[in-house]
């Protein structure tokens, strides 16, 4: 039920199928968007950034998407105390994947964005990403007003991560080929309005949610992601997440501990029906996972223009649990994190 992939090998045969489907401790698949069946329109591809601190307790979310008819790019930063988050959003049309985003992890490249709500760019050389992005208009939960960011990520060269290459039964030329590189240290600074905060080591991690592929036309997805560090020092992160391409060959749950992929096995959510008014639980079928997370705010975005519809509630909170690393050492944990669910038809 969890077939390893464990050497390089292309992603797609000629026909637009995934050659072989599975999970990896690296990004092992190599994408080549011409092998995709299908026009531009229907691919999909992402850069998705969540940027923990645990100290001051906010998170910052930056995506960098290119759906081929347009480019999305949005801000986010969210203040844990306050339970309040601001956003800014763009959209740029006919992008047809020309925004700059990789077609590998592993790549070096470079993705810029400018309008008059915000400015992003970012670029990825060997270990390291650097992100700065601007939002002079966004009013914080504080009140304060404007955001700039200016942080490096810093990839640990043997670290591993969660990747997984998997399909839709309905249509097997759909597929969805992904990957969670999970609490890497972050070092920069911020400036909140006229403030400028020091962005230390050891008090902020970042998590990576990179994908390509061409989705099914309606999908709903479940995923949960919580980082920090441990007592002793040890960085770890709980990726979790169900419900979207057929996950027979794969899923992507796992806990990472020191850079070291632990592989669990299937993974179910309980919570309440308005995502907010009740404790959400995070178990797995072998007992070697148990999260509550007491939510802060519902990070909410639903549309609907009939043909196109997405209704999308990731909720933030307080994680507390424990987790079974594959030698058997339980490690329990009390930090910050989120869990979502995602209805798409487009």
């Amino acid at each position: 039920m969890q077939r390893e992939i464990t050497a390089e090998q292309p992603l797609l045969s000629k026909d637009g199928r995934i050659i072989h489907e599975g999970w990896a401790r690296k990004p092992y698949w190599k994408y080549v968007r011409s092998d995709v069946a299908s026009g531009p329109y229907r691919i999909k591809e992402w850069d998705y950034y969540a940027i923990t601190n645990f100290k001051e307790k906010w998170n910052i979310c930056l995506t960098f998407s290119d759906l081929g008819y347009a480019g999305l790019f949005s801000i986010t930063f969210l203040d844990y105390e306050r339970g309040k988050y601001s956003t800014v959003c763009s959209t740029k049309l006919l992008t047809r994947h020309r925004t700059g985003l990789g077609a590998n992890p592993e790549d070096d490249y470079a993705v810029s964005f400018s309008d008059g709500n915000m400015t992003m760019a970012f670029v990825k050389k060997t270990f390291q990403r650097h992100i700065l992005a601007t939002a002079p208009a966004m009013v914080l939960p504080d009140g304060r007003k404007g955001l700039k960011i200016d942080v490096t990520l810093l990839d640990h060269p043997c670290d591993e991560s969660v990747n997984i290459a998997t399909s839709w039964q309905e249509n097997r030329h759909c597929f969805y080929y992904n990957e969670k590189r999970c609490a890497m240290p972050v070092v920069g600074e911020l400036r909140f309005g006229f403030e400028k905060v020091a962005v230390e080591a050891g008090t902020t991690l970042a998590l990576l949610d990179w994908g390509r592929g061409r989705w099914y036309r309606e999908s709903t997805w479940h995923w949960s992601c919580a980082m920090g560090m441990t007592d002793d020092g040890h960085r770890f992160a709980i990726n979790t997440g169900y419900g979207f391409t057929d996950r027979t060959p794969a899923s992507e749950n796992a806990i990472i501990y020191d850079g070291k992929v632990h592989k669990l096995g299937d993974v179910g959510f309980t919570y309440p029906e308005d995502f907010t008014s009740g404790v959400w639980s995070i178990e797995d079928e072998a007992g070697r996972l148990s999260l509550e997370m007491v939510p802060v705010t519902d990070r909410r975005d639903h549309i609907d223009f009939k043909l196109i519809k997405s209704e999308q509630d990731q909720v933030f909170g307080h994680m507390k649990g424990f987790f079974v690393l594959d030698d058997g050492n339980r490690v329990d944990v009390d930090t910050l994190g989120f869990a979502e669910k995602v209805h798409n038809k487009w």
